[in-house]
């Protein structure tokens, strides 16, 4: 669950950020932006670090891995996967109010 507490990253809506073009830039500020989201987990001690990686999947697709280190040094990652083009299409249902 992406946290709400406030970032210095300028602008820190996620789904914003997945919705912009795949440029090196714009991946590399949603990597940071969930990391920053995330990183409760490490002020609070229930992990060691979390590092977020943002790269395009081509075919409007982005993923970010998520690699979380515990504090027995073990490594976990996750994959998030955004289809822009779903995303597109449930926004037009909901405009026409068909979702």
């Amino acid at each position: 669950v992406l946290d709400n507490e406030t970032t210095d990253i300028e602008n820190d809506d996620v789904e914003a950020e997945f919705n912009k073009p795949a440029t090196p830039d714009n991946l590399k500020n949603l990597g940071a932006i969930i990391a920053s989201k995330l990183d409760w987990m490490v002020t609070t001690e229930l992990i060691s670090s979390v590092d977020a990686v943002a790269v395009s999947g081509g075919n409007k697709t982005t993923e970010v891995v998520i690699t979380i280190t515990q504090p027995d040094s073990s490594v976990e990652r996750y994959a998030l996967v955004w289809d822009s083009e779903k995303s597109e299409l449930k926004r037009f249902g909901e405009i026409y109010g068909r979702v």
